[in-house]
């Protein structure tokens, strides 16, 4: 109901004689606070024991308190002047919400924090009125050329907001994304929208452009990007430049950007924080499907990363977690005079170690001995945009983002050669020492972790229903965010039914679980940008072949991982790239990385066959064999020149997975000797041909 709907039923409820004339100035007082917004949904039980808990906090830290405990309820969270409230350069704090509930009036950033050290916000739940999204229906796809798609907004959300990036299709069945799907996050699918108020119907068309990968259907769910007032502020909680902040217990029900964005910051702790859809809104006439708008925690430019621990981040329209720093492109470098571009401001400083990514990937290091800001008018233009045009190729906006902004001088200790559209990063703002353990997460359209920091640990967290990877390690040319990992633990994790979008053939992020580098070229890197990678213990299951890719590694082991694909969903992920999507595990360019085969594969056909097949490829290989009634208890694998490569014994059973791991110096016939449990052996016989490719 809107204001004026929500008047009328308490004006009807007056006219019983039980109904106390307070039930109406409650109303009046709830809709002043509201303001002049004509869009938000009715709400029940607002608290009116502070009447702005905003100013009512900010008084308390006047006074100098250092343990601010707010009473119970429910307040409205007053943000119609777009300031959120702001803690600046404190130290010691906490602030307890006593389990309150805060309910932000317009669709901007709620807590700012900047520059403060050992401080607690804890013990609260924020959510907006209005939300920051629009829920509907598809009822008619037109099969003209103009592409038309007709869509029922459900009532309770926001009609004449709409936006056109960032729209999310879902499952009426299972109210889940749809499967060999894409959400948008670019506003390159459609183009137009009109706008019947009255039947609640909105119309949108597909550009002529447009490629079909959205695959709308009459019945389908759509979830829309609200529009946000020009003056409004991004993220919810936004933590800038801080040292030793706690969040805990605390909840975001919806989020009209990242839920938790922080900044150049220091040991921040996330502990049983939520980021979830809510499930009784009555304000609308359809639950919720999105909670957040974009990720749930981002730290990006990190000193020392975030600890992340019992979270729970469900349903948000980007990555989960993501952890990661900054890339800068090479203008030219001349007698240890390095030229960098970037469009952010810069958080080089003298002392960091500058970390060049040539363009294939391999990656030295330099000393920073000074940083100054250079006049973009002094450089030569020709360079200017050949440093820019390197990039077309991954993301062409990129110019559009760079061109006009600020060129950086970097003094270093010696000259290291720098090429022209070379990337360089500091690995100490990427967010290393991070521990992220025994977190759910999940049902999103991008990836449960996006990680791009060393030095860190993932261990214990489930990981399900995402679009994309459930954990990705991987540095991104295409947004320049760095950099690459070292001395990372993978360990204990489960990771299922994720990958499940449209195939993607140009991208690298190919496996359910993933570490790859790629370069400007759109090659994989060569070995060494990653380094002492440790993948153990892990369970990858429901998602295309391949589950695992693994690349430009130098050191590490992928061990005792169960890897049960879904044979029956077929992607192409990569493809473009030589990704092999016939393989449960693929690697390219590792070294001094053991590669285990995984303890289960159910994704190949049984192969009984005296030759059983030709093999074309290098890697892993998991074999199913199958005898009938007698049921196997031991198989070895044989090299050609006769050196076991593997016994594996089992309890007795009829079916049973072996690896064959392939290097390029394993030609000709590998056997399998199968052993049953009356004695008997039978042997499978495998042609080993390696392919150049």
């Amino acid at each position: 109901m809107q204001k004026k709907e929500c008047y009328i039923s308490v004006v009807k409820q007056m006219a019983e004689p039980r109904k106390s004339f307070v039930l109406l100035l409650a109303c009046l007082c709830v809709m002043s606070v509201w303001g002049e917004a004509l869009h938000q949904r009715p709400l029940n039980g607002v608290s009116t024991s502070i009447n702005d808990v905003k100013a009512y906090i900010q008084g308390r830290l006047d006074a100098g308190e250092k343990h601010i405990v707010i009473p119970k309820g429910t307040y409205v969270f007053n943000l119609k002047d777009f300031l959120p409230l702001t803690l600046r350069q404190l130290q010691d704090v906490t602030i307890d919400g006593s389990e309150s509930h805060f309910i932000c009036n317009e669709n901007t950033r709620a807590i700012y924090m900047d520059g403060c050290t050992n401080v607690t916000l804890k013990n609260f739940s924020i959510d907006f009125n209005p939300l920051p999204f629009v829920q509907g229906r598809i009822e008619a796809v037109g099969t003209d050329t103009t592409r038309w798609i007709d869509i029922r907004i459900f009532e309770g959300y926001d009609i004449d907001r709409i936006a056109l990036n960032n729209t999310e299709l879902f499952d009426a069945h299972t109210l889940e994304l749809k499967k060999n799907s894409s959400s948008i996050y670019q506003s390159y699918m459609y183009d137009n929208i009109e706008v019947d108020e009255v039947r609640r119907i909105v119309r949108v068309r597909k550009k002529s452009t447009a490629p079909d990968i959205f695959s709308e259907t009459p019945g389908d769910l759509v979830v829309f990007t609200a529009k946000k007032p020009v003056q409004a502020l991004g993220h919810t909680i936004y933590t800038d430049n801080s040292t030793r902040c706690t969040f805990e217990n605390i909840t975001l029900y919806s989020s009209p950007g990242f839920a938790f964005y922080e900044f150049g910051c220091n040991r921040t702790t996330y502990r049983r924080c939520n980021v979830v859809r809510k499930t009784d809104d009555a304000g609308v006439t359809f639950s919720r499907l999105r909670s957040g708008n974009s990720d749930g925690i981002d730290s990006r430019g990190a000193v020392v990363g975030p600890s992340i621990t019992q979270c729970t981040i469900l349903h948000n329209s980007d990555d989960c977690i993501a952890i990661s720093g900054r890339f800068y492109i090479v203008v030219q470098e001349t007698s240890r005079k390095m030229l960098v571009l970037t469009y952010l401001p810069m958080d080089v400083t003298a002392g960091d170690s500058l970390y060049i990514v040539a363009k294939d990937g391999t990656i030295r290091s330099n000393k920073v001995l000074s940083v100054t800001k250079s006049a973009t008018t002094l450089i030569d233009k020709q360079l200017y945009e050949e440093a820019l045009h390197a990039f077309d190729a991954i993301n062409p906006s990129l110019a559009d983002l760079f061109r006009g902004k600020s060129v950086y001088e970097f003094t270093l200790s010696e000259t290291t050669n720098a090429q022209i559209g070379e990337v360089v990063y500091v690995k100490r703002r990427t967010g290393s020492d991070f521990y992220i353990a025994n977190n759910t997460l999940g049902h999103t359209r991008a990836r449960g972790m996006l990680i791009k920091a060393s030095h860190g640990v993932i261990a214990d967290n489930r990981i399900e229903g995402c679009q994309l990877p459930g954990i990705s390690v991987a540095p991104e040319l295409f947004y320049m965010e760095a950099g690459y990992a070292q001395d990372l633990h993978i360990i204990n994790n489960d990771i299922s039914h994720c990958n499940f979008g449209y195939s993607r053939w140009a991208w690298e992020q190919a496996g359910a679980l993933t570490v790859v580098a790629q370069t400007v070229g759109k090659k994989f890197a060569v070995a060494g940008g990653f380094r002492n990678i440790r993948i153990e213990n892990n369970r990858i299951i429901g998602a295309p072949r391949p589950s695992v890719v693994l690349t430009s590694i130098d050191g590490g082991y992928f061990k005792n991982n169960e890897v049960v694909s879904d044979e029956a969903m077929i992607r192409r992920n990569g493809y473009y790239l030589g990704v092999d999507n016939k393989m449960d595990v693929w690697g390219i360019n590792n070294r001094n990385f053991i590669l285990s085969p995984p303890t289960t594969s159910t994704s190949l056909p049984a192969m009984r066959q005296e030759h059983a097949g030709t093999v074309l490829i290098t890697g892993i290989i998991p074999c199913v064999v199958e005898s009938g009634e007698k049921k196997i208890t031991e198989v070895s694998i044989y090299l050609p020149s006769g050196q076991c490569m593997g016994r594996y014994a089992t309890q007795p059973v009829s079916r049973y997975t072996v690896p064959l791991i392939l290097s390029e110096e394993t030609k000709g016939l590998v056997l399998l000797k199968v052993t049953l449990e009356d004695g008997q052996t039978m042997v499978l016989k495998y042609l080993v041909s390696h392919s150049s490719r």
